[in-house]
């Protein structure tokens, strides 16, 4: 699922250990964007090759070619769990803009870090 993914391994601190995980989805427009309601649409992150043990606090972008700087929620993450979550996205000035087609030809994609404090 993923082009480009990684863990930086793991650091000792004093108060334990961080494991710090990163990837994205697709950057070729293959990414598994999914239609949620008519002014919206869903993808479903798999963060599996983090390691991550615990639920890590992750941080995420949009990218793509073009269009994405116009979308909200595209920071929002739902169902966080140590394998993955999902982001939702929309338009609200131009709602049927959002559409599966339209993610796909704008080849956005969603870039994570995923910190793990174990």
């Amino acid at each position: 699922m993923f082009t480009k993914s990684g863990t930086f391994g793991e650091e000792k601190l004093e108060s334990g250990v961080v494991n710090i995980g990163f990837g994205h989805t697709p950057k070729d427009g293959n990414s598994n964007w999914v239609k949620y309601v008519s002014d919206g649409i869903f993808i479903n992150v798999d963060t599996s090759s983090g390691n991550f043990i615990n639920v890590p606090l992750y941080l995420v972008s949009i990218g793509g070619s073009g269009s994405h700087w116009v979308l909200t929620g595209s920071n929002a993450i739902y169902g966080a769990t140590n394998k993955g979550f999902t982001v939702y996205v929309r338009r609200p000035d131009l709602p049927s803009e959002v559409t599966v087609d339209w993610a796909k030809k704008s080849g956005w994609y969603i870039n994570w870090i995923g910190i793990e404090s174990r």
